[in-house]
């Protein structure tokens, strides 16, 4: 907090400048699911630039107090990395692929600047799929260096967001199932009517929704998990109420992958709470009138939701009776081969799968018809290696999985680090299937929760001068 002794107008500034990232983060977690999930471009430059934003204003607060950020150095490194190699293929991008294999050159240099050294093959397409990334690891920068506190406040700011963001989409499906569709035609206007029974509040695709469910689901149980150590009854009602909502939500999207995802959430958390009822000697407290009542509401909202449910149990048993041919239809294995043999050592460049795999449909046919098209290769992995080749893509690995085994994440005290392990278990585990981190909003709500695994546990004093700059400096992570 700033310093009491200070004039009026240098305090507030120095406050304006120590709480407006977070308050801009809080912001973008409201923001990201509702505007169209920023997927292909919708809303993704009001999000780079409060991305962008809140860095500058973080890294100015820095500046004035003389403190170096909080950032592990195998982080910064992975980042300066990506961060580097994605600026340079942008600048150095020759051209882009058009449909069936096409070659046309859409830059006034012909050829590229450097035609000798790598460069994107999609000029346009390269920062579209870029910034946003790169403005998602300003904000993990911002997470990982402030407090512990704040970064609670955090998750508990998307948890809330989650819930509000299935309670809209809870009432599209139901105005749907009504014979109305006003709420859901307010939101989307598509060209195919059965499009309408995929879409859940802000996602046009029901996969998209499901791991933000997944993830509000994981986040909401953490609540959950911690009332039952502080005893705190209120929150406690509300975090039931909420992970209740988030299930329903995740039981009536369409999607397959989502129903899974909520199996192993609630699973997972399950046996962590049941273990630690076991642990307690003293079970009095545990349940009050409040928590009764929102077990009643969640139970009459279940008994409408599964009737819902059972309505529509045809075509979901359909859905599930296609898993098999749904995966080969958007996993060719014999394309995806032939295409990492051509793939450069620095990758195509970000964002150009798509204009890119067209060419190996054409040259290898027979495995995938020319009619079907793919977006993205729905396995995240595959498609970073393509887009990004590999010393890029051991940085990304690095960046997803290192968190996983730091020290902070190890604590099994901190109900918080359980629910972000689950919410990083869980995209990982849709990774392989389908295109999770590709979305921008989910690759955001999923790096905040690599950051609170990454981050040190923080003093709960953030601001200081040279003082404190010597101290952070110890707690550094390795």
């Amino acid at each position: 907090m700033a310093d009491p002794q200070q004039p009026f107008g240098k305090r507030l500034g120095s406050e304006a400048l120590n709480r407006t990232p977070l308050y801009l983060i809080f912001g973008l977690l409201f923001y990201a699911p509702f505007c169209f999930g920023l997927r292909e471009g919708a809303g993704e430059t009001g999000f780079i630039t409060l991305a962008f934003v809140a860095f500058f204003v973080f890294c100015w607060d820095r500046f004035l107090k003389e403190q170096w950020p909080r950032v592990p150095v195998w982080l910064i490194f992975c980042f300066a990395i990506i961060a580097l190699q994605g600026l340079w293929m942008q600048l150095n991008a020759n051209s882009h692929y058009v449909w069936h294999g096409v070659v046309k050159t859409v830059r006034i240099m012909d050829p590229a600047p450097f035609s000798s050294l790598p460069g994107s093959r999609h000029r346009i397409e390269t920062p579209i799929q870029f910034y946003p990334q790169l403005g998602v690891f300003c904000l993990m920068i911002i997470m990982v260096n402030l407090t512990q506190a704040k970064r609670r406040r955090v998750l508990v700011a998307g948890a809330i967001a989650a819930v509000v963001f299935t309670i809209t989409g809870l009432l599209m499906k139901l105005d749907l199932w009504m014979g109305q569709g006003n709420l859901i035609h307010w939101f989307w206007d598509l060209d195919d009517p059965s499009h309408y029974w995929t879409v859940f509040a802000g996602y046009r695709y029901h996969g998209n929704s499901a791991t933000f469910l997944a993830i509000g689901f994981a986040l909401n149980l953490g609540l959950v998990l911690e009332t039952l150590q502080t005893r705190d009854l209120r929150t406690r009602t509300l975090a039931i109420l909420g992970a209740g909502i988030m299930l329903f939500g995740l039981i009536v999207n369409t999607s397959r992958a989502g129903w899974v995802l909520g199996a192993i959430v609630a699973i997972l958390f399950g046996a962590r709470m049941i273990w630690n009822l076991w642990l307690q000697r003293d079970h009095s407290g545990l349940f009050s009138r409040g928590i009764v009542v929102a077990m009643v509401i969640a139970l009459v909202v279940g008994v409408i939701v599964y009737s819902s449910f059972h309505s529509d149990d045809g075509f979901r048993q359909e859905r599930l009776a296609k898993i098999a041919e749904s995966l080969s239809n958007r996993f060719p294995t014999v394309l995806f081969w032939e295409m990492w043999k051509e793939t450069p050592f620095f990758g195509f460049g970000p964002g150009a799968f798509a204009a890119v795999f067209p060419k190996f449909q054409l040259l290898h046919p027979g495995h995938l018809s020319m009619e079907r098209y793919l977006n993205e290769a729905h396995q995240d992995y595959v498609q970073f290696l393509f887009d990004w080749g590999v010393p890029a893509f051991f940085c990304w690995m690095l960046i997803f999985l290192r968190p996983l085994f730091s020290r902070t994440s190890r604590n099994a005290l901190d109900p918080h680090v359980l629910a972000c392990r689950i919410v990083v278990f869980a995209v990982l585990l849709h990774a392989m299937a389908d295109f999770p981190l590709q979305v921008t909003s989910l690759l955001f709500y999923f790096g905040l929760a690599l950051a609170y695994l990454t981050a040190r546990q923080a003093p709960e004093v953030a601001c200081g001068g040279k003082g404190e700059s010597q101290s952070s400096a110890t707690s550094t992570a390795q």
